[in-house]
């Protein structure tokens, strides 16, 4: 398990147990907001992204020896691998640009795309992601501070040189930006598609995080508003997931499941919500949190198991392991609809649904039960992460090839971080 943090340090952990294996001493000087594990192109390294803007490659052989590869002018929020070049990544940050990086090159952080709006104004990216389902590794879709999501080609970009290479100094927090940052509006390529839900465009903030699954949908996380799955292929919305409350701070969004038969978020409320892909329903809520639950992360391989993280000092580590249901009485469940439904500035739809709600929305589904109803975590599966001067571990990410690493779908704001 890979976890990063407001002390901006990094640190892997044996997730069975607990116990600390690596620890790396970052460059950053902003809360880690994301890293990654490049273990299809070396074992030991590691990239990741944080307040202070910089976009960094770390070894766990060296843990001393960090090096800046780039750097966004404000916060970069999230990192995306390749699906099939093991070298290369993409990050995106608030100054509305995704940057592609490639590990072997000294010239890193090129301009891919600028992100506009319809109204052609550059807008902060919260989050990338690689389509796994392109063969050629050269879409992503990218979202953030409007309510659409685009989906690009790297093969459009012209790839401006932000001149912010390997060793470069900080951006973001603290730090001025680069000259180059002035020279490179150019490189704004059409996007191949722009996907939106009607009823978010009425009601719906901003994109907090989305997600692809291994059949190509997409999941979008509004702030102030629901979860919605995309359908790229038809270019609609497929499902709403109702219910949880992301205003405080990003939350991310992940399917999880054998065949990504579920959809899991936070929430304000400290939970994890986890509802049916198909039908909407909801089907099981973890206290994750005991303030704000941020990150989730699924296993890349144990589809039973999943990592979650938010304000408190530590990660948990859930599994359908309980011999009896997890999931709240009839009461709690109501109540705490209710109070996420009160908090969201889209008062009047959350409350029209929150009336034709019943408790019978919970799916009664003997194969879908059974996965989620056991969901629990124990003292071994917790990872107490307090650092040395108070700090704390708010997040979860990335993975390597074996079963002990986890897969990221994570990215928080306002200085709660989460990898």
């Amino acid at each position: 398990l890979l976890t990063g943090s407001d002390d901006t340090s990094i640190k892997l952990w044996d997730w069975r147990n607990g116990e600390e294996k690596i620890h790396v001493h970052t460059l950053h000087t902003g809360n880690v907001f994301q890293a990654q594990q490049m273990h299809r192109w070396c074992e030991d390294s590691v990239v990741s992204c944080a307040a202070d803007g910089n976009v960094q490659l770390h070894s766990w052989l060296r843990p001393h020896s960090s090096i800046v590869l780039g750097f966004h002018t404000g916060r970069a929020h999230k990192l995306s691998l390749s699906p099939v070049d093991p070298c290369t990544f993409l990050s995106c940050g608030e100054d509305g640009k995704v940057l592609f990086f490639d590990v072997r090159d000294t010239q890193n952080g090129k301009l891919a795309v600028k992100f506009l709006n319809d109204r052609k104004r550059r807008v902060q990216i919260n989050a990338v992601a690689h389509d796994p389902t392109d063969s050629s590794g050269n879409r992503f879709a990218v979202a953030g501070g409007d309510k659409k999501v685009r989906i690009y080609d790297l093969r459009t970009a012209s790839f401006a040189n932000s001149g912010n290479g390997r060793g470069g100094g900080g951006g973001g927090e603290g730090a001025a930006p680069h000259e180059s940052h002035t020279r490179d509006d150019h490189n704004n390529p059409d996007p191949l598609q722009v996907l939106w839900d009607e009823e978010a465009i009425e009601l719906g903030s901003h994109i907090t995080s989305l997600a692809y699954s291994s059949q190509g949908e997409l999941l979008v996380n509004y702030s102030e508003d629901n979860v919605f799955l995309l359908d790229p292929a038809t270019g609609k919305s497929k499902q709403h997931y109702k219910g949880h409350c992301n205003r405080e701070t990003v939350k991310g969004v992940a399917f999880f499941g054998p065949n990504d038969d579920f959809v899991v978020s936070g929430s304000d409320c400290g939970h994890v919500f986890i509802w049916s892909k198909g039908t909407g329903d909801l089907l099981q809520m973890l206290r994750g949190d005991e303030d704000i639950c941020n990150c989730i992360t699924p296993h890349p391989h144990l589809c039973t198991t999943l990592a979650t993280s938010g304000l408190e000092h530590d990660c948990k580590v859930w599994q359908s392991t309980a011999s009896e249901s997890t999931v709240p009485d009839e009461e709690y469940m109501r109540h705490q609809l209710a109070d996420n439904a009160s908090s969201q500035s889209a008062v009047a739809r959350a409350y029209t649904w929150m009336r034709a709600m019943t408790v019978d929305m919970l799916i009664d589904q003997p194969s879908l039960r059974q996965f989620v109803d056991g969901m629990a975590t124990s003292e071994e599966a917790e990872l107490w992460a307090s650092s040395d001067d108070g700090s704390s571990f708010l997040s979860t990410s990335s993975s390597s090839a074996t079963e002990d690493g986890f897969s990221d779908d994570d990215d928080v704001d306002q200085g709660n971080g989460a990898l």
